[in-house]
């Protein structure tokens, strides 16, 4: 038995060398010249590909940006006019913010309230009589 697997073994290699060998014989060989030649054209048209779709998204970036830059203009007015009546540092401070981030704010109720919020002194209050004409009452030290 085993000298058939031999053969056989034999008989397949011999095979697979006059199948290489044909393969060989029909396969063409090209100069460096020749490959040179196919690359470049390749390569010449991979890049015009590539050249066609930048120039299509620089278009597009740029309508983006223009269009971004007009919304953000439109809300900044928008935002202006809710704080108008904001005081200034406050004003300052949240205008120092993204336009994201303002309208985030300008959503939060508790958050524009508190800032609506005047923090002004209260006016001492006016008594009924008249003190101006009673003598300061001295007071020990103690407190009575």
């Amino acid at each position: 038995m085993d000298d058939e697997t031999k053969q056989n073994a034999e008989d397949v290699t011999a095979e697979d060398k006059s199948t290489v060998t044909q393969q060989d014989k029909s396969a063409k060989t090209f100069t460096q010249e020749e490959l040179d030649r196919q690359i470049k054209e390749r390569l010449g048209r991979q890049k015009s590909s590539f050249d066609k779709e930048k120039e299509t998204w620089d278009t597009e970036k740029t309508t983006y940006q223009t269009d971004l830059q007009f919304y953000e203009e439109q809300l900044g007015k928008v935002i202006d006019a809710q704080t108008s009546d904001w005081d200034a540092v406050t004003r300052d401070l949240f205008n120092s913010l993204s336009v994201k981030e303002r309208m985030e704010k300008l959503a939060d109720e508790k958050f524009v309230a508190q800032v609506r919020r005047k923090n002004t002194i209260p006016e001492t209050p006016k008594s009924n009589k008249d003190h101006s004409n009673l003598p300061a009452k001295v007071v020990p030290f103690g407190g009575r």
